[in-house]
């Protein structure tokens, strides 16, 4: 049986000279000019694999991607860029994205097919490293768990993958682009891992409060991170009651999340006054105003930014303030800025739960 790809393309001549080379070497192709005819012609068939533009008319590449990779079904469909966009930087975020690979034009080819062939193949190792994933997961009460570090993992693997089977030399600024993305993936993969077990100990905690100085331990924390990254404001704070660890543990997963989802130019503000300390960075994920639920494995949409791992550091941070007697919330404001606050209780009295 053929192997069908779906090829979506908008310059016509290039799109039908791309279908007869495949078509020669035995595909069977389907052929759509943007990413919305795509979605309708894929919507009551399945595909061996996509090769796709980026830039086109109605619905580009990345918003195709995204919408086609949310739905479960199509977690294992090998995809390919095909761009004219050819910065270190665009291919980066095509693999981010969840592309198996990011070509660009023109291509000969032998090296469109070589790239064809090993996405095809990597179907294959993303089917057993879910399967493994699924394993794993025995041990693990939420539903959710595991299967959340799917997308992280599938990076990790496409970027190796990219550098393995490399037919011809990078550049030196992709190979770089290609080993901070499997950095950065492996360390939302380690992050991921070592906050379950906190997780699963958390009806077993039994917190060891001293008197800690917040405005000491703020400071120290954002020397930490590196201060270029954060305006901070402060007043005189008063000393909290606190378990020394799961403070510390708290600061720096706000410091790192804010981190990761802010605009790229602007800074984090962190600002520490009496019993409150708040973490606001701007963002374009969320919109909504409201203050916002905070739960285990919840996972934030929208492209790059979605499912970085299990959702659980913030979910920590609740618990470990509400047993230590503080509160922390979480909400965007019209100005699009996420604000973490926590409030711990004035010397000597403690909050409701």
């Amino acid at each position: 049986m053929k192997e069908k790809i779906l090829l979506i393309e908008d310059e016509i001549e290039l799109q039908q000279n791309l279908k007869e080379i495949l078509e020669y070497h035995g595909f069977s192709v389907l052929t759509a000019e943007n990413g919305i005819e795509a979605l309708f012609k894929i919507k009551n068939q399945d595909v061996d694999l996509i090769l796709c533009d980026i830039m086109m008319p109605e619905m580009d590449g990345f918003q195709f991607i995204e919408i086609f990779r949310a739905e479960k079904k199509n977690q294992h469909t090998p995809f390919i860029f095909l761009s004219a966009k050819v910065s270190a930087e665009d291919k980066a975020i095509g693999l981010q994205e969840g592309a198996d690979d990011y070509l660009t034009k023109p291509i000969s080819a032998r090296l469109l097919l070589n790239a064809i062939f090993a996405a095809l193949d990597k179907k294959n190792e993303r089917i057993l490293w879910s399967s493994l994933m699924n394993e794993k997961e025995e041990g693990i009460e939420h539903s959710h768990s595991l299967s959340k570090t799917t997308s992280p993992i599938s990076l990790l693997l496409n970027v190796l993958g990219k550098l393995k089977t490399a037919t011809v030399p990078m550049e030196v600024n992709e190979v770089s682009q290609l080993v901070n993305l499997a950095f950065t993936s492996a360390k939302w993969i380690h992050s991921s891992f070592t906050k379950t077990p906190l997780f699963t100990n958390l009806g077993k905690l039994q917190p060891k409060p001293s008197s800690i100085n917040l405005g000491d331990l703020v400071l120290d924390t954002l020397n930490e991170f590196g201060k270029e990254s954060f305006l901070a404001h402060t007043a005189m704070t008063q000393n909290i009651v606190f378990d020394p660890e799961q403070i510390q543990f708290i600061i720096r997963e706000l410091l790192e999340n804010s981190l990761k989802f802010k605009s790229d130019s602007n800074k984090v503000q962190v600002e520490w006054f009496g019993n409150e300390l708040s973490v606001k960075n701007q963002q374009t994920i969320l919109i909504q105003t409201e203050e916002i639920p905070i739960t285990a494995f919840a996972q934030p949409s929208g492209g790059v930014h979605e499912r970085r791992g299990l959702g659980l550091g913030l979910f920590l941070c609740k618990e470990y303030c509400r047993i230590n007697k503080a509160k922390l919330s979480c909400s965007v404001n019209a100005e699009g800025n996420f604000i973490a606050k926590i409030i711990f209780p004035n010397a000597g009295n403690a909050m409701e739960d």
